[in-house]
């Protein structure tokens, strides 16, 4: 056996043993174990360079004894390898668990906070329709009231003023209107938009090119974004309401009232004859029925034309309007035939009333409305009725006035007559 032959396996089982033994001398009893038998085996391959009359016998067990020792060894890495790994998912998974348990309630917080947020929001648009129903239901008087109460609630809003559509301020927070906004709205009616100083907010109203009014809201400084938002929105519940108001209150208006002489239409004033009924039945009190009929008016409109016959009805008209006594209305019945109504008058002086509505027309000057063309005096004929002396039904009174008118006009004309008699309905 050469040299190289029979030294380099001891050499080689040399050095793994000894940097096995420096591996396990600070390890635990596992490697403690390995670390002895790794001693030995040195020793016995040792021993045997330095003297060798040792035997081959003790050799041969050499070889296993560093076997099991190695494989001791890198069995105990292994295993303690594999539980350093396993303790590192399991704190890892722990980690993770604790993370997403965090990451749960987060995410519960959050749903919490978004079923929160859009229950507020459905109740916010809930109130939104709400109000934009209310609103709309509203007649004019009533929405200005209630937008100003509304938009005077909004934080940093001081004052706010709504108008019509000629500048006049129909209501406003503080009670007392502020005239140089009143001015300032008249001046952007006729001119176009006011400069804003960026304290306050103006929306105007308008119906096509035609303007209906507008609102202003004066905020204690510069207005947040957010506040600003809910004075628009309230504005454009506003302005939708205002704008159907506004059409309804004309839409009313001329469903009311006669087109040339703007007095209530024959309709219109008989429901209010019929109100008037019961309000005279429930407290035992009377009212007079006058109808009166323009003299000769056929032969102003035969001689003159038609637009000098409107002329006299709406002078007429206007002299009728103009009566003063509590609680009158008056109604265009057809023609050139007119029906005044006044309350708590009975048979005593339902004549002298009548007489003060003859001569009044009589005494009226027509030169303005006729500009010229006609150069004579308009008088009528007045028949009155009295309830409940004359009839207690609308239809029963018209036909005991409209006789007594016939009487009028059968006894020349220009004056006034009573009906002596209940008239058949």
């Amino acid at each position: 056996m050469n040299f190289i032959g029979y030294v380099y396996p001891h050499i080689g089982y040399f050095l793994s043993a000894a940097f096995l033994w420096s591996l396990t001398m600070t390890a635990a009893k596992p490697r403690a174990i390995a670390a002895a038998v790794s001693t030995a085996a040195v020793l016995i391959w040792v021993f045997p360079i330095l003297w060798p009359t040792i035997g081959m016998e003790s050799r041969a067990i050499v070889g296993p004894l560093t076997f099991f020792a190695i494989s001791a060894i890198f069995a105990s890495d292994f295993y303690k390898s594999l539980g350093r790994a396993a303790r590192g998912c399991a704190a890892k998974i722990d980690e993770m668990g604790c993370r997403l348990a965090v990451e749960k309630e987060r995410l519960a917080a959050a749903t919490a906070g978004a079923i929160k947020l859009q229950r507020d929001l459905d109740k916010t648009t809930a109130d939104f329709v709400a109000a934009k129903e209310t609103l709309s239901q509203m007649n004019k008087e009533e929405l200005c009231e209630n937008i100003t109460r509304l938009v005077s609630s909004v934080e940093g809003v001081s004052g706010v003023r709504v108008f019509d559509h000629k500048g006049s301020c129909l209501s406003a927070f503080p009670r007392l209107p502020s005239e140089s906004h009143s001015a300032d709205v008249r001046v952007f009616f006729e001119n176009g938009p006011m400069p804003s100083n960026g304290n306050y907010f103006f929306g105007a109203i308008s119906d096509g090119n035609r303007r209906l009014g507008a609102i202003l809201a004066e905020f204690v400084s510069a207005p947040a974004s957010d506040r600003l938002s809910a004075v628009e929105n309230l504005f454009s519940v506003f302005a939708l309401g205002y704008r159907r108001a506004a059409l309804f209150e004309e839409y009313e208006s001329k469903s009311r009232h006669d087109a040339l002489t703007g007095l209530f239409n024959r309709r219109y004033f008989f429901r209010k004859l019929d109100i008037e009924i019961k309000r005279a039945h429930r407290y035992g009190s009377g009212f007079a029925l006058l109808m009166l009929d323009a003299d000769n008016f056929k032969k102003v409109n035969d001689t003159y034309g038609h637009p000098a016959g409107d002329a006299v009805l709406v002078k007429i008209s206007s002299v009728l309007a103009a009566f003063e006594y509590p609680g009158a209305f008056v109604g265009r019945y057809g023609g050139e035939e007119f029906v005044v109504c006044l309350p708590y008058c009975d048979s005593s002086t339902a004549l002298e009333q009548a007489e003060r509505v003859r001569r009044s027309i009589e005494a009226a000057d027509f030169s303005d409305n006729l500009r010229g063309m006609i150069q004579f005096h308009v008088t009528a004929s007045v028949g009155a009725a009295v309830y409940p002396d004359s009839g207690v039904t609308g239809a029963a009174l018209c036909a005991a006035a409209d006789n007594a008118l016939y009487a009028a006009k059968e006894s020349g004309r220009n004056r006034s007559v009573l009906s002596s008699r209940p008239s058949a309905p």
